[in-house]
């Protein structure tokens, strides 16, 4: 199971990265996964769930997850907390 989600923002290139940052520490707070930095990817894993978080040139960003088994929380769970934190942090 994948979700995949695509935002357009307006922040320049410090900002959103700061602003990405503060999405991967609320995601490792909730879903306890590790992340890093990664030229402008911020990857992220745990046992049950991986993904990424691309920050665009392009005033496009990128989310990636993909989850199995292993991760006790329902796919529409995650794309609604992915959704949350997007809305809350790019507003």
């Amino acid at each position: 199971m994948a979700i995949h989600v695509r935002r357009k923002h307006a922040h320049d290139s410090a900002t959103i990265r700061r602003i990405v940052t503060e999405v991967a520490e609320e995601l490792a707070r909730d879903l306890h996964v590790n992340y890093q930095w990664e030229g402008d990817r911020l990857t992220f894993e745990r046992i049950g769930v991986h993904g990424y978080i691309d920050v665009g040139k392009d005033g496009e960003l990128e989310v990636y997850m993909k989850k199995n088994f292993l991760l006790p929380f329902p796919e529409s769970w995650l794309r609604e907390h992915v959704d949350r934190y997007l809305e809350r942090h790019l507003s």
